[in-house]
C-alpha cells in the first residue's frame, strides 16, 4: 500500500515538474525578443521580390477587360459637304502645262469667305458663267480640294444646283482686298517664286509679242502710293487690263531680272478692275526701266524670218487690235470701243532669228521695219522677207525679257 502511494506521489511530481516547464516556456516565448510568424510574413511582403509580384498582379487586376477600352481619336480635317456662293471672274480656259486639256478658274464668295475655285468641266462652264453674268448664287456638291485645300475643284462628278431662298441669307458682294500686299512691300520682303495679291494703276502697256512656245507677252508698268514695279502680262491677261485704270490682282508670280523685281502673270491669276481713289490719283512713271538693260548685237545677217504679221490699230487707243476680223465693224478688246475696221490702221511686225553667240527670235515692229524698208506698203509679204534675209552686217539693240526690237539699223 504504502508503494501505491509513493508511485503516486512520483506522478504527481512528475505533472507538476511538466506543468511548471510549460509555463517557464510560455513565461520565454513572452519576454522573447524574436518577431511573431504573422510579423515575419508581413516583413517577407515588403521584400523587392514580394513588390515585383503584388504591383504585377495589381496590374494584371487593373488591365482586366471590365469595360471596353476607348481610344482617343485624331482630330479629323472638316470639309463642307456642299457650298453655296456667287461667282466671280471665270477665266477663260486655260491649257495646262502639258497642253492635255483646259480649264478655268473663278472665285467663289461665300457667306464667310472668298474660295479660288478650279473648273475642270466644259460642261458645267455654262452653268457657271450664267451665274456670275445673273449674280445669281450656285450649290455645290460633290467636290474636291487642291492637296493643300487652298482651292476648290469642280469637275464632270461635281454636282451643281440652285439653292433655295431658305438655304442662304447673304449678298452678292464685290471681293475684298484683305489679302492684298503694298509693292513696297513686293519689292522689300517677298522672295523670287512667290504668289502675290495687290492692288495698282497701270501705267504703259507694251506692244503684244510672242515668246516661248507661242505665248502672247506684253510689258506693262504698275503702281500704287508705295512704289512701281514692271508686269509681264500674258495669254488673255492682256485683254483685261488697260492704261490708267486700277485693278486687283491675285496669285501674280514675283520674278527677279537681273537683281530687280517684276511680276508676272500666271494661268491662276485673277485680274479685276477695281475703285480706289486713293491709287487712282497718282501719276504712274510712264519711263521704262528697261532701257537701261537693251542689249546690243551685230550680226552679218539675219538667219531666219520666222512670219511676217499684218495687223490693225484702234483708231481711239492706238493698240493693236486682237480680234480683228474679215467683218465691217471691229471691237477693241482693250478700250471696249468699236469701229469701222477699213479706217483702222495697217501695221506689220516681223519675228526674226539671228545668231550671236546662241540663236534668238526677236520681234521688230512696224517703226522699225520701215527704217529698214522704205517702200514696205508697196512690197508683198515674200518680198519683205527677201530684203530682210538679203541684209548684211545688222545692228540690233533689244528688250532680253521682252525680246522686242527698239533699232535695227545697218552696221
Amino acid at each position: 500500500m504504502e508503494g501505491e502511494k509513493d508511485s503516486n506521489k512520483n506522478k504527481k511530481g512528475k505533472k507538476s515538474v511538466e506543468k511548471g516547464k510549460d509555463l517557464s516556456k510560455k513565461r520565454d516565448m513572452k519576454n522573447s525578443p524574436t518577431t511573431p510568424t504573422k510579423l515575419v510574413q508581413r516583413e517577407s511582403e515588403n521584400t523587392p521580390t514580394a513588390k515585383n509580384l503584388n504591383m504585377a498582379k495589381e496590374g494584371e487586376a487593373s488591365n482586366a477587360p471590365s469595360s471596353p477600352t476607348t481610344y482617343p481619336s485624331s482630330p479629323a480635317t472638316s470639309m463642307p459637304s456642299e457650298v453655296i456662293g456667287y461667282v466671280h471672274i471665270l477665266s477663260s480656259p486655260i491649257p495646262n502645262k502639258r497642253k492635255t486639256m483646259k480649264y478655268s478658274t473663278c472665285v467663289l464668295q461665300t457667306q464667310d469667305k472668298e474660295i479660288d475655285t478650279l473648273l475642270y468641266s466644259p460642261r458645267k462652264r455654262a452653268i457657271i458663267s450664267e451665274s456670275e453674268k445673273t449674280r445669281t448664287p450656285i450649290k455645290i456638291r460633290k467636290f474636291t480640294f487642291t492637296p493643300d485645300c487652298e482651292k476648290l475643284i469642280i469637275n464632270d462628278m461635281t454636282n451643281i444646283s440652285k439653292p433655295t431662298p431658305t438655304e442662304y441669307c447673304f449678298q452678292y458682294n464685290k471681293l475684298s482686298s484683305r489679302k492684298c500686299i503694298s509693292l513696297k512691300e513686293v519689292l522689300e520682303s517677298s522672295e523670287e517664286g512667290d504668289l502675290v495679291s495687290v492692288i495698282g494703276k497701270f501705267g504703259t502697256i507694251g506692244e503684244i509679242s510672242n515668246v516661248g512656245r507661242g505665248l502672247k507677252l506684253a510689258e506693262a508698268t504698275l503702281a500704287d502710293t508705295t512704289a512701281q514695279i514692271d508686269v509681264s502680262l500674258f495669254e488673255e491677261n492682256i485683254a483685261s487690263v488697260k492704261s490708267g485704270s486700277v485693278y486687283m490682282m491675285r496669285n501674280l508670280r514675283v520674278r527677279v531680272w537681273k537683281n530687280v523685281k517684276k511680276l508676272t502673270t500666271t494661268p491662276s491669276s485673277i485680274i479685276v478692275e477695281t475703285e480706289n481713289t486713293e491709287i487712282a490719283e497718282i501719276d504712274v512713271d510712264v519711263t521704262s526701266e528697261h532701257d537701261e538693260t537693251e542689249l546690243t548685237v551685230v550680226v552679218p545677217f539675219i538667219t531666219s524670218v520666222e512670219q511676217i504679221e499684218l495687223y490693225r490699230i484702234c483708231v481711239q487707243c492706238s493698240k493693236k487690235l486682237l480680234q480683228a476680223t474679215a467683218s465691217l465693224i471691229v471691237k477693241c478688246d482693250r478700250c471696249t470701243h468699236s469701229m469701222v475696221l477699213s479706217n483702222c490702221e495697217k501695221k506689220m511686225s516681223a519675228h526674226i532669228t539671228v545668231a550671236n553667240n546662241n540663236p534668238v527670235t526677236l520681234m521688230v515692229l512696224d517703226h522699225n521695219l520701215r527704217s529698214l524698208i522704205s517702200n514696205m506698203d508697196e512690197m508683198s509679204e515674200e518680198q519683205i522677207i527677201e530684203t530682210l534675209l538679203l541684209l548684211n552686217n545688222v545692228s540690233i539693240k533689244y528688250d532680253p525679257v521682252t525680246l522686242i526690237v527698239s533699232e535695227i539699223k545697218l552696221h
